[in-house]
């Protein structure tokens, strides 16, 4: 059995690391407490924007704090 570590779980571990609230993290991105801890509990999904913001206040990268997968919705061409 694969133990997969989710996106916000990593984030959580990230933001820890650097000794940071919720608050503060909010503080340096600019992004609001409530929509860093519902990022963190996987209720929000920050834009790519935010997402870069996130990163960079932890000494991250994107790829390094969230996950993100490719759509299994395969596009039509209706003619």
């Amino acid at each position: 059995m694969t133990n997969k570590l989710h996106p916000q779980i990593k984030l959580v571990e990230a933001r820890e690391k650097m000794g940071l609230t919720q608050e503060e993290l909010g503080k340096r991105t600019l992004i609001s407490r409530s929509l860093i801890a519902n990022i963190e509990r996987g209720y929000a999904k920050p834009s790519l924007e935010k997402a870069n913001r996130i990163a960079v206040a932890l000494n991250s990268s994107v790829n390094e704090i969230f996950i993100f997968f490719e759509s299994n919705v395969q596009n039509s061409n209706v003619s």
